[in-house]
């Protein structure tokens, strides 16, 4: 299970989040006004600038840069004003037991996070990677999953997400009929987790 902080913040967040991520943030020279929640529960209000490359964050005020790795840091938000919208960043705990900062993408029952890396060469598409060029560079967005307090990459959805719907496979199945969703889609898969996590709120 997530511990008892990262749950009340996470379960918060009832709703999905724009599918535009905000491209910036890659190793981002701008900063952000925001809001920082550290591991002793003290708020920090400052000029944030997160690093996906370095896989830090720094505080930036008047006086002091402070800068904290995702060990230090429960939760940080800000509002990306050229995309509208407010982006949320969780430390969690990877398959590899060190803990990283992730984007929520969708909250609820199931909760759906994003991360973004740097492409290196060839990219294998699958239907768990979307890509942006950004200032020349290739970055691969890819999609994870909560799953007992762990965060893992989204591989398979149609076997790792969907048995996560058996109490509801009836309203499941009519959904993607009706609807005619590619569980090979992503934005057909965050539709798919959107519907069930409203039908189980």
């Amino acid at each position: 299970m997530l511990n008892m902080k990262h749950y009340l913040l996470l379960s918060f967040f009832s709703f999905i989040l724009t599918i535009s991520y905000g491209q910036k943030l890659y190793n981002d020279p701008y900063t952000y006004p925001g809001a920082v929640i550290l591991n002793d529960s003290s708020v920090l209000h400052c000029n944030l600038k997160y690093s996906q490359k370095n896989e830090n964050l720094i505080c930036m005020t008047s006086t002091e840069n402070i800068e904290y790795s995702a060990q230090d840091v429960i939760y940080f938000q800000f509002y990306d004003a050229k995309k509208e919208l407010n982006r949320y960043f969780f430390s969690l705990k990877t398959e590899k037991m060190d803990m990283q900062f992730f984007e929520l993408l969708v909250s609820g029952e199931i909760k759906l996070f994003v991360k973004a890396y740097l492409a290196g060469g060839f990219i294998e598409q699958n239907q768990t990677i979307t890509t942006f060029h950004i200032d020349g560079k290739q970055v691969v967005y890819h999609l994870f999953y909560d799953n007992k307090g762990v965060v893992h990459r989204l591989n398979n959805f149609s076997e790792e997400i969907l048995p996560m719907m058996q109490n509801r496979v009836s309203d499941i199945s009519s959904y993607i009929v009706s609807n005619k969703l590619k569980l090979s889609e992503q934005k057909h898969q965050l539709a798919l987790v959107k519907y069930y996590n409203n039908l189980v709120q």
